[in-house]
């Protein structure tokens, strides 16, 4: 599985245009790959703790979401 920080890093623009899709992260002004970075840890380890799923998007953001809605 690829490092989500790379991830991060490879794809900030497309996180800032689905923004709002899941996070309802509605203005951006503030959105940095650091603080984007710092946020995923703190989900992950999350749901780690309490034995929630985790879907890593690797490569394309809409097909990872279609298949998790079918």
């Amino acid at each position: 599985m690829p490092c989500p920080r790379r991830i991060i890093e490879l794809h900030f623009d497309s996180i800032l245009e689905h923004g709002s899709d899941i996070e309802q992260r509605m203005d951006d002004v503030y959105c940095a790959v650091e603080l984007l970075k710092r946020q995923n840890r703190h989900y992950i380890q999350g749901c780690k703790e309490f034995g929630n799923p985790i879907t890593m998007i690797e490569d394309d953001y809409e097909k990872t979401i279609e298949a998790l809605l079918r």
